[in-house]
């Protein structure tokens, strides 16, 4: 039977599918997200728009909040990869460095994919808000040419907006087109407030330094390995010349040995039957 797992690196694993499976069902919500970001670009107007933003809205809300349950699922890992680390150091328990190894690449693994995932995410969400602004700002252009794009983009961003704007717009556009731009404007407010939740998780400094932490250790780490593999081919190499020149010495010794070998020879046999025909022409 082959070797079963040890209870403490299995019952990891699980924790590792788990969250791998989160991770998975989180990608699939950033990529609906991305194809909605795509219809609202498109420019549709009318209910089929306010539909898919208030998709969008509660999507972007979802999103935010299993990323953050994510995030703290993933730091309460972390936390218990150094507690086991330090107890190990400290001989309170006794766990191999194979296992510890284990345990801090697969939490590297997840952290990185989590924050590319999320970067993409913010990225989306980015795009969706600025899409919406320049809808709202284009609605007000055609009723009030007069306003400048840094008054309108400056009542955009106001989460409240000021009544006295609410009331001249009554007075100078149809009502339609009033509600079409106080939805447009909650759904920016929400949508930016849904932005801000992501945001916070990662403009957090102990959020961000302690995964990039990581990644620039295991870049460190790396950068240690393939210097300890370039010093150990360097040595090679030198190994090799070295007995590659003392292989060539020994190949020109040995061929003049069997230079010097074969003359022997040569002379050992030709003297004799010179001697011996020299005798001969002298009887």
């Amino acid at each position: 039977m082959p070797n079963e797992l040890p209870v403490e690196l299995t019952s990891f694993l699980d924790v590792v599918h788990e969250l791998r499976v989160k991770l998975y069902k989180l990608k699939l919500q950033v990529k609906v997200l991305s194809e909605k970001n795509k219809f609202i670009a498109l420019g549709k107007e009318g209910d089929e728009e306010s539909s898919s933003n208030d998709s969008v809205q509660m999507l972007i809300t979802k999103i935010s909040q299993d990323a953050i349950a994510f995030e703290n699922r993933l730091k309460k890992l972390r936390e218990q990869n150094d507690t086991l680390k330090t107890q190990n150091e400290r001989g309170e328990i006794q766990l191999s460095d194979t296992i510890l190894r284990i345990r801090t690449n697969h939490t590297k693994s997840l952290s990185s994919q989590f924050v590319k995932l999320m970067r993409s995410c913010q990225d989306i969400q980015l795009e969706i808000k600025v899409s919406i602004k320049q809808k709202v700002c284009h609605k007000i252009k055609i009723f009030h040419p007069e306003f400048e794009d840094e008054a309108i983009e400056k009542v955009i961003d106001t989460e409240k907006v000021d009544d006295g704007v609410v009331e001249r717009l009554r007075k100078t556009t149809n009502q339609p087109t009033v509600d079409y731009l106080t939805k447009r404007h909650q759904e920016l407010v929400e949508i930016n407030n849904a932005i801000n939740g992501v945001s916070e998780m990662f403009v957090s400094i102990s959020v961000l330094l302690g995964m990039q932490g990581e990644l620039i250790d295991s870049i460190e780490q790396n950068c240690d390995q393939t210097k300890e593999y370039s010093a150990t081919i360097n040595q090679e190499l030198e190994r090799t010349y070295h007995l590659k020149k003392k292989l060539v010495a020994k190949i020109v010794v040995l061929s003049i040995i069997l230079v010097v070998i074969v003359v022997l020879i040569v002379c050992a046999i030709t003297i004799p039957i010179a001697v011996y025909f020299t005798k001969d022409k002298v009887v």
